[in-house]
């Protein structure tokens, strides 16, 4: 079985082709979370925003307190232009996981934004 949490560390970049057998394993095995978990990480670092944030969603109805989850959910909103929305995902990412890593990473991007805002 594949689990992702090993790849966190750097982008998967893969073909167009392996991504298109990715969506298929997910679409033939849609309560696999491993197969959905994958494609999900892969949808996010080959730039597929829309497609992660469906994939995430997805897994959050299977683990709706993995931080993790929540996280690269709400990196995908924001690449993808929902800003508030991903807001929303880093504030629930800071309440699941209080002083994990994710929200650390979270707090950091929610400053950004701030800081940004403050400067326009």
């Amino acid at each position: 079985s594949v689990n992702i949490r090993t790849f966190t560390k750097f982008k998967m970049r893969i073909s167009e082709e392996d991504l298109r057998k990715l969506e298929e394993h997910v679409k033939n095995n849609p309560d696999n979370i491993d197969y959905l978990d994958w494609a999900a990480f892969a949808f996010y670092s080959n730039g597929l925003f829309g497609k992660a944030i469906q994939a995430y969603r997805r897994l959050i109805t299977f683990r709706p307190d993995n931080a993790s989850y929540h996280y690269y959910l709400a990196n995908s909103l924001f690449k993808n232009g929902e800003l508030d929305p991903a807001r929303l995902e880093w504030e629930k990412v800071i309440r699941i996981d209080t002083r994990g890593q994710f929200a650390v990473r979270s707090r950091r991007k929610l400053n950004q934004i701030e800081q940004t805002i403050e400067e326009v």
